[in-house]
């Protein structure tokens, strides 16, 4: 599979500056999406000294007044999983700047399918932005979102968030997008018959009740299949999980 917008897998990152900067220069791209959809390869510019364990690049010559850095060049491995598009977001900092409200850049690339026909994915985001744990006894808010990223359209898929033993009283509402077709609303698991058009998406927002037991983490997995006599030509993004631990302090267990 490869990045729609750029063939080869390669994302190309340029800074602009509009201050000389006299100090050490770091580009860092990082993105949530990253992490999970592709996995960094090779990170080259002319003049860079580059790290690829981190993502950084760094260098220390000045930057004339409305000039700009040869490219940044990263590539990567797009994973089967991915889903229809990835966040790659590159930060410039160091050399004096005074201005940091422009040192961020951000860029939505869209994931090819693999091939004619349907690409059902399916993406769980936890909710957590970034925290340690589940406070438990408090409530857990889910974003599952389907997308048919495939050339053809899909009828009667299904949906499933079983959920597990230690989410309760789930509740939930789906949002359709493009035509796309989904129940509105539900309690407790989901099981819902979808129908998503080439290009279009179905959202659920899933709100449930996590049980104060720190001994067992709280692990959610949602899946997509295709309706019967359909297929989808890359089962290897039909599933996704998010796995997070319960913690009964909000200050980490009341640590420093």
């Amino acid at each position: 599979m490869t990045l729609a917008f750029m063939a080869a897998a390669t994302i190309r990152t340029s800074l602009l500056l509009a201050a000389a900067l006299a100090a050490t220069h770091l580009l860092r791209s990082r993105s949530a999406a990253l992490r999970h959809a592709v996995l960094a390869t090779a990170i080259v510019g002319s003049g860079w000294s580059c790290v690829l364990a981190t993502l950084t690049c760094t260098r220390t010559d000045a930057l004339p007044t409305s000039s700009s850095y040869p490219a940044i060049t990263v590539t990567v491995n797009v994973a089967n999983d991915a889903a229809a598009s990835v966040n790659n977001t590159a930060t410039v900092a160091g050399g004096g700047e005074i201005n940091a409200a422009n040192d961020s850049v951000g860029d939505i690339t869209a994931i090819a399918p693999v091939g004619p026909g349907i690409d059902l994915t399916i993406q769980m985001d936890d909710g957590t932005n970034g925290a340690k744990f589940f406070l438990g006894g408090q409530l857990a808010d889910y974003t599952i979102t389907v997308h048919n990223i495939g050339t053809l359209d899909a009828h009667n898929a299904s949906v499933q968030d079983s959920l597990p033993a230690n989410l309760l009283d789930a509740s939930w509402t789906c949002n359709p997008g493009g035509a796309a077709t989904c129940a509105p609303s539900g309690s407790g698991a989901i099981t819902d018959t979808v129908n998503i058009p080439q290009g279009a998406s179905v959202t659920y927002h899933l709100t449930a009740t996590v049980a104060a037991i720190p001994e067992f983490p709280v692990t959610n997995t949602a899946t997509v299949a295709a309706g019967n006599g359909e297929v989808d030509v890359n089962p290897g993004n039909n599933s996704s999980s998010a796995s997070d631990p319960v913690g009964i302090f909000e200050d980490d267990f009341g640590g420093p």
